[in-house]
């Protein structure tokens, strides 16, 4: 059995992704996705490197 490895990402990274995601996806999606997507990229921006 293979384990995944994680590599760890920093903040700035994973606003990136949220903001390149939400860019591709929004016009498909839910009003409520979308709100969570923007709950988790607040909280990301909240964090402390």
């Amino acid at each position: 059995m293979e384990t995944a490895t994680l590599e760890r990402v920093s903040q700035q990274d994973l606003l990136r992704f949220v903001d390149q995601w939400l860019d591709d996806n929004s016009w498909k999606l839910d009003a409520a996705v979308i709100d969570f997507a923007l709950d988790i990229r607040q909280m990301v921006a909240d964090l402390d490197d």
